[in-house]
């Protein structure tokens, strides 16, 4: 999650001050804390407000009101990793996100020889053998890609264009996260978060037919 710019009103409990009685004394957020991406940890509500306990740089800070949160931006904390083959590389991103049990070389084996359309057939299959729900939304939209980041579950989607906008080969990633403007997406072959434009997003996903799958 992300902090607006500048907050209006008192919308923060810090770490130290955080109890049933300053819960209704809040107090201006800090401004180091202004236009920050944030780690929350835990929601609750008090009163008719909705708070976030916040982790700023690996640190609990205090509590966020809703109301000081940015309403279109949300990205989830997938661990990155390295790999030299995407599909192995995008699963044991998903899997490891739900805590679920895996091995990297071992998915390696089972994916190196197929070509797409066998390994987007099996991905499924992995993730149900890991012991997780498989949830395959092909076909999706971009609606629906954030809807899925909303409620916690990074995306496995194929990147497929013949305009080769994004890759010059079909390449899979993990989508974590989005802004207004943007999609946020994890390449373990590049070993590296990025983000694209919806539409550039969206132009590579279409040649895949809109490939999705998640957890």
């Amino acid at each position: 999650m992300k902090i607006k710019r500048s907050p209006s009103g008192r919308n923060f409990i810090s770490e130290a001050r955080a109890s049933e009685e300053y819960f209704v004394r809040p107090e201006t957020l800090p401004e180091i804390l202004s236009n920050q991406e944030i780690k929350t940890t835990e929601i609750r509500f008090y009163g008719k407000h909705l708070w976030y306990h916040a982790e700023f740089e690996g640190q609990l800070v205090g509590w966020v009101k809703k109301a000081a949160i940015k309403t279109n931006y949300r990205r989830l904390d997938v661990p990155l990793m390295a790999g030299d083959n995407d599909v192995a590389g995008a699963l044991s991103m998903l899997l490891a996100y739900f805590d679920k049990p895996f091995d990297y070389d071992e998915l390696v084996t089972q994916f190196k020889d197929l070509d797409t359309t066998a390994a987007q057939a099996k991905i499924g299959d992995t993730i149900r053998y890991s012991g997780a729900v498989s949830r395959d939304i092909s076909g999706a939209t971009l609606k629906t890609l954030k809807r899925q980041i909303d409620r916690g579950r990074p995306v496995i989607v194929m990147i497929a264009d013949s305009s080769q906008s994004l890759y010059a080969s079909p390449r899979f990633v993990v989508v974590t996260g989005y802004s207004r403007r943007n999609i946020f997406y994890n390449d373990a072959v590049l070993n590296r978060k990025l983000k694209t434009t919806n539409q550039t997003l969206k132009k590579g996903w279409q040649g895949s037919q809109f490939y999705a799958i998640s957890c």
